[in-house]
């Protein structure tokens, strides 16, 4: 399973010092297809990062959520 998850700004941005957080709830992960190109689920997740309104994404590889490993660090959009 490949999945992206979505990152965002601390409730206090104010302060510079603070990196993007992992964000919570439904609309913060989505799968996506292991079918497609590597290249593709990064586009995918690029279109998704900017549509539900977060700041950047990774991207998960493993059988499940919790057993899991990242595949591509944090990207900022």
């Amino acid at each position: 399973m490949y999945f992206a998850a979505f990152y965002q700004n601390p409730v206090n941005y104010g302060q510079r010092d603070l990196s993007p957080i992992e964000a919570c709830g439904d609309r913060a992960v989505i799968i996506l297809d292991g079918r497609d190109r590597p290249m593709d689920r990064v586009t995918i997740a690029a279109q998704e990062c900017i549509k539900r309104g977060y700041i950047g994404f990774t991207l998960h590889m493993g059988e499940t959520f919790t057993r899991s490993s990242m595949v591509r660090p944090l990207e900022l959009i």
